[in-house]
């Protein structure tokens, strides 16, 4: 496990460099990580196939292409929240609703793009 929370100086590289080194991490947690983008995610995704905890909360640039990635690579996925990630849509839930079949809880609180088709989704 890791928590990096509220650490705004952190950046893509040392995101990504801890993914290649530690692929066997179970739960990360950057929220409000105000520099970190999909490539963080999208990195932990491909790398930590074993997590099933992720925390991304309040990241601003943490886009639909992340929580596909991680819906698709993370097949352990518990526990997810991206909330108040302003550039999420309905494919987000859609995807993880899907593909995470272990899922018992989910945060996309403050995302203020979803619609009633989230919530459809999920049910």
């Amino acid at each position: 496990s890791v928590d990096f929370g509220r650490c705004n100086l952190l950046t893509d590289d040392s995101v990504v460099m801890l993914a290649k080194r530690c692929p066997l991490l179970i739960s990360v947690s950057f929220s409000k990580c105000w520099l970190l983008t999909d490539d963080s995610v999208i990195a932990l995704a491909d790398s930590s196939q074993q997590l099933d905890s992720i925390t991304f909360d309040c990241c601003d640039l943490v886009t639909d292409a992340s929580v596909v990635a991680v819906a698709e690579r993370c097949p352990k996925l518990r526990a997810a929240s991206f909330s108040y990630c302003y550039f999420l849509t309905d494919d987000s839930v859609v995807a993880v609703s899907e593909y995470c079949q272990q899922l018992e809880s989910v945060n996309f609180g403050g995302c203020e793009l979803l619609t009633d088709s989230s919530v459809v989704a999920l049910a």
